[in-house]
């Protein structure tokens, strides 16, 4: 695992969308598991409260999110996992401090 988070790397994971609402996530409740951040995104993707939610969905994202988004946050040190568990790694507050300052230069 890196212990910086280089710039290029940075700028990858604010480019995507999802990796992005993963990042607010995990920065937002401190740590979650799976299962529920796959039924947050999937509800949040789908535009429907959770509650009405196809299961095939959440199951599509727990996927991509085990084998794509999840590793590649964790190979650059922005996230955490411990089996199901997604916890925050320790670049997460660099990064979402680069976002907030993108965020800020953009409003300006």
């Amino acid at each position: 695992m890196n212990s910086e988070l280089s710039v290029q790397a940075a700028y990858r994971v604010l480019a995507d969308d999802r990796a992005r609402a993963v990042v607010t996530a995990v920065a937002e409740t401190g740590g979650l598991s799976l299962d529920a951040l796959a039924r947050m995104l999937a509800a949040r993707e789908q535009g429907v409260p959770p509650e009405r939610l196809d299961e095939q969905a959440v199951r599509n994202v727990r996927v991509s999110l085990r084998d794509d988004q999840l590793p590649c946050l964790a190979a650059h040190g922005i996230l955490g996992l411990d089996g199901d568990a997604v916890t925050p790694g320790s670049n997460l507050g660099e990064l979402v401090a680069a976002e907030d300052a993108i965020q800020e230069a953009l409003r300006n």
